[in-house]
């Protein structure tokens, strides 16, 4: 790629990045793959520096992407679901609204720490830093 001025912004170090989306949705950190660090234990927010190995991760915001990514899924996931349910059981729709409420909530909550893991380190692996932090 050409960046602005003619320079080329190609990043230095090759990162992969199906390793570092994969070791983020596992909780581990992309760069050193520490399991169960902190930076990523919560959804609304990640840590500075990786304690390991210092590698700095406060420039790599998510933003609406993992959201994004996370309401398409639990869609997907759902209209089948809510398909099969209401052919299979015939349950009554205020009945079927409560379940589906309940089990939307939880996959959201669960998906979206995954999501966001996976979303970050894609980002570190390409380095979509971003330019105000």
């Amino acid at each position: 790629m050409v960046g602005p001025g003619g320079g080329s912004r190609e990043p230095t170090d090759a990162r992969e990045a199906w390793h570092a989306r994969g070791a983020a949705a596992r909780h581990a950190r992309p760069v050193s793959a520490v399991r169960r660090g902190p930076d990523l234990r919560r959804v609304s927010d990640s840590v500075d520096d990786c304690a390991a190995c210092g590698e700095p991760l406060g420039g790599y915001r998510a933003a609406d992407g993992p959201a994004f990514f996370t309401i398409t899924i639990v869609g997907l996931l759902l209209v089948p679901l809510i398909g099969f349910t209401f052919v299979a059981f015939r349950p009554s729709p205020v009945v079927l609204m409560l379940v589906i409420l309940g089990i939307v909530t939880a996959l959201t909550l669960v998906l979206l720490r995954l999501v966001k893991g996976a979303f970050i380190g894609f980002l570190w692996a390409k380095h979509e830093r971003d330019p105000g932090a």
